[in-house]
C-alpha cells in the first residue's frame, strides 16, 4: 500500500529543515538509539507490508549483533532482531548484507558476507522471520574473508546466483543456484578474476546484450576489473580493453545512467585521499574517465557511492559516504540533467561529523521521494549512532525507463519455453522488488493476422539484479504467432511500456515446426532426468505455469495435481500417458468445479512412473 503525503505533512513541525533543503534529520524520531559499529545498511521489504525495512551488518568489536529494524507504516523503525533473526543476529564480523529471493517463493532472503567467519544465508518464511539457510551454501575453512555479495541471474535460468568479493588476496567466488535456492561454487575458470583484494562487486549489463556483466572494486595496487558475460554465465576479463586504469583503494563501485542515454555508467568511491571517479559508457560497454569534467573536486576517505534522484527531476544524483578522518563530510552532488554535477552538500544536507561506512537510498515513508540511511562505524572501538535523513521533495511523477527488450526470432521450437529478458530502471524505485515489471503475452493462430479477442496473460518478471528482468513464455504449438510486450510500474504508479505504445504495438514471433530448432537454445535436446520446476510466476494472481520434464527413453503415466495446505485435492491438471519431453501446464486458479479458489499456500505434486515430487506455491489475490 502506498501512502501519499499531503502538503500539510511536508510542512509539519516535526521537520526542522528549511524549505530550500531536501532532507530532514529524523534519526531521533524514527530510529532505535544505538551506539553501534555498522559497516553496511540495506533496505528491503521483508514482511511484504509495502514499507522498507533495514538490515544492518555489524563489524567485530561492536556491542551489537547484526540487526533487523522493521518499519512501522513509515513512521518509525523498531529493532526486532531477537524475534526475527537466528541466534538473535549473532555478530560474525559481517561486512555486507544483501536481499534476494533465492528460492523464488515471493519473499526476500538475506545473504551475509562475513570476515573470519563463514558466510551466511537467512531464509524468509514469508512473514519476515528468518531461519538459518546454512546447508544451502557451500562451506569450508577457506571461505572466510568476504567483503561484499551481490545477487544476479548470471546464466539466464531465472534464479538468483551470488557473486562474492573476498579480501586477503582471495579469488572472487561465484555461487550458482540450482533453481531451488541451493548453491554450488563455480570453478575459477567460470569467473577468472584471479586472486586479489576485492572490496565491492556489482552486476549490470554494460554492453546491451541482455546478460549480467560484473564490475570489481579492488584495493590499493590492484586495478578495477570489468568481467564480461558470454550469455551463458561464463566470464572473461576485458578490463584492459574497456575501462580506464585505476589502482587506488576503491571501496565501492556502482552503476547508473547519469547522462540519461540508455546505458549504464560507473561511479567509484575511492579511499586514502584519492578522488571518487565517474566513468561514462560509450553505449557499447567501453568507458571513458570523465571525472574531471563532470564531478566536483573531492579528496577524502570515501567508502560508498550511490545513485538516486533526490529532487525528482528524472536524473540521477549522487551521495558519497566519507569518514571525517579524511577531512571531508558526506557529500550530495546534484545532476544538471546531462550528467554534470555540482556539490550542494552545504545547502541541501543536514551536516554532521561522522565516520560513515555506507549510505543507501530508499523511500521509507512511501511519499514518493528518496530518503537516506547512513551507516556509521565509529572510531577507535567506540560506536556511533546511525542516521536517517528524510526527503521533503515533491513526489515523483516520472515513469520507469525500459531501454531494451529481447525480440524473439521466428522459431521451430515447440518444446522449450521462450526466455524473455528486458532492462528496466527507475529514478526512485531503487530497492529490489520495488519496480514491478511484467511480461504480457498471447498466442494466436497465425491465420488471424493479429485480429483476435484473446486477452494477454500477465507474468510478473523476476528481478534478476543489475536492472535485468526475466521470465518465460510457455512453449507453443506449431502455427502459433506469439505477441508480447513489457510493462513496468514504479512505486508511485508511474508506468512505462516496451514497445512504448503497447498493447497497440507489440513484439511478435512465429512458431513453425518447419523451421527446425536452429533458433532454439541448446536445452532443446531431450531431458536426461525427471524433474519439476518451481511454478512461475510465484506468488501469482490469477494464473501460473508449471514446467516438468520426462527423460529420454521414458513413456509413463503422468499425473499433476493441486492440493491445499491440508492435503485436500483442489484440481487435477493432467492424468495421462506422457512421452519424453518438456511440458508446460497452466493453472488458472480454479478447482475441479471451475470455481476460483482463495488466496493461500497450495501444493502441486507430480507422479510420473517411479518419480514423485511436491512443491509449494502461493496464490495472492
Amino acid at each position: 500500500m502506498l501512502v501519499l503525503v499531503s502538503a500539510g505533512y511536508l510542512l509539519s513541525p516535526k521537520f526542522s529543515q528549511a524549505q530550500d533543503q531536501y532532507f530532514s534529520d529524523e534519526t531521533a524520531r524514527m530510529l532505535p538509539e544505538t551506539q553501534d559499529m555498522c559497516v553496511d545498511a540495506d533496505f528491503g521489504d521483508i514482511d511484504g507490508d509495502g514499507y522498507l525495512d533495514i538490515f544492518l551488518s555489524e563489524t567485530a568489536g561492536s556491542d551489537f549483533p547484526n540487526m533487523l529494524w522493521v518499519n512501522i507504516v513509515g513512521d518509525s523503525f523498531v529493532d526486532e532482531t531477537a524475534a526475527r533473526l537466528p541466534e538473535s543476529g549473532a555478530n560474525r564480523n559481517s561486512r555486507d548484507g544483501d536481499f534476494g529471493d533465492v528460492d523464488r517463493d515471493g519473499d526476500l532472503d538475506i545473504f551475509i558476507s562475513n570476515s573470519d567467519q563463514l558466510n551466511q544465508l537467512r531464509m524468509n518464511d514469508g512473514n519476515g522471520f528468518f531461519t538459518d539457510g546454512g546447508p544451502r551454501i557451500p562451506g569450508g575453512y577457506w571461505i572466510r574473508y568476504s567483503k561484499d555479495g551481490d545477487f544476479g541471474d548470471i546464466d539466464g535460468d531465472i534464479d538468483l546466483d551470488i557473486l562474492v568479493g573476498n579480501f586477503n588476496y582471495q579469488a572472487v567466488l561465484l555461487y550458482i543456484n540450482d533453481g531451488e535456492g541451493y548453491f554450488e561454487i563455480a570453478p575459477p575458470s567460470r569467473f577468472p578474476s584471479g586472486p586479489n583484494y576485492t572490496n565491492q562487486v556489482d552486476f549490470a549489463d554494460v554492453d546491451g546484450d541482455l546478460d549480467l556483466d560484473a564490475a570489481l572494486a579492488n584495493n590499493t595496487g590492484y586495478e578495477k576489473q570489468l568481467m564480461i558475460n558470454d550469455g551463458t554465465g561464463w566470464f572473461s576479463d576485458e578490463s584492459s580493453q574497456r575501462i580506464p586504469v585505476d589502482t587506488n583503494q576503491s571501496n565501492d563501485i556502482e552503476f547508473g545512467d547519469v547522462d540519461s542515454d540508455g546505458d549504464l555508467d560507473i561511479g567509484i568511491a575511492n579511499g586514502f585521499f584519492a578522488r571518487c571517479k565517474l566513468w561514462i559508457n560509450d553505449g557499447q560497454g567501453y568507458f571513458i574517465d570523465e571525472t574531471n569534467q563532470r564531478l566536483p573536486f573531492d579528496s577524502g576517505a570515501s567508502s560508498e557511492i550511490d545513485f538516486g534522484d533526490v529532487d525528482n527531476d528524472n536524473d540521477l544524483d549522487i551521495i558519497i559516504a566519507n569518514s571525517s578522518q579524511g577531512g571531508l563530510s558526506n557529500r550530495l552532488y546534484i545532476n544538471d540533467g546531462e550528467g554534470y554535477f555540482t556539490d550542494e552538500t552545504s545547502a541541501r544536507f543536514p551536516s554532521a561529523e561522522e565516520e560513515s561506512s555506507d549510505m543507501d537510498f530508499g523511500d521509507v515513508d512511501n511519499d514518493g521521494d528518496l530518503d537516506i540511511i547512513i551507516a556509521n562505524l565509529g572510531m577507535d572501538g567506540v560506536g556511533e549512532q546511525n542516521r536517517l535523513l528524510v526527503n521533503i521533495s515533491t513526489p515523483d511523477s516520472f515513469p520507469p525507463t525500459i531501454p531494451r527488450t529481447y525480440q524473439h526470432p521466428d522459431t521451430g521450437d515447440t518444446i522449450n519455453p521462450y526466455f524473455t529478458t528486458t532492462t528496466a530502471w527507475d529514478n526512485i524505485s531503487v530497492v529490489i522488488g520495488e519496480l514491478k515489471t511484467s511480461l504480457f503475452y498471447r498466442a494466436l493462430d497465425d491465420t488471424t493476422n493479429g485480429l483476435s479477442e484473446i486477452d494477454f496473460l500477465e507474468i510478473p518478471m523476476l528481478d534478476c539484479g543489475g536492472f535485468l528482468y526475466r521470465e518465460r513464455i510457455p512453449a507453443q504449438s506449431s502455427g502459433k504467432r506469439v505477441e508480447y510486450y513489457i510493462r513496468s510500474e514504479d512505486r508511485m504508479g508511474n508506468v512505462s511500456f516496451d514497445p512504448p505504445n503497447a498493447p497497440d504495438s507489440v513484439f511478435s514471433f512465429l512458431v513453425d515446426a518447419a523451421l527446425g530448432i536452429g533458433n532454439s537454445p541448446p536445452s532443446a535436446s531431450l531431458p536426461k532426468a525427471f524433474s519439476i520446476s518451481q511454478n512461475y510466476p510465484n506468488p501469482f494472481n490469477p494464473s501460473t505455469t508449471i514446467d516438468y520434464e520426462i527423460p529420454e527413453g521414458e513413456s509413463v503415466p503422468a499425473r499433476l495435481r493441486i492440493f491445499d495446505i491440508r492435503g485436500h485435492l483442489i484440481r487435477t491438471l493432467e492424468d495421462t500417458e506422457k512421452t519424453a519431453g518438456r511440458y508446460s501446464v497452466h493453472w488458472d486458479g480454479k478447482n475441479n468445479k471451475g470455481e476460483q479458489v482463495g488466496s493461500g499456500v497450495y501444493l502441486y505434486r507430480i507422479e510420473a512412473g517411479d518419480f514423485a515430487s511436491t512443491r509449494k506455491m502461493i496464490l495472492a489475490r
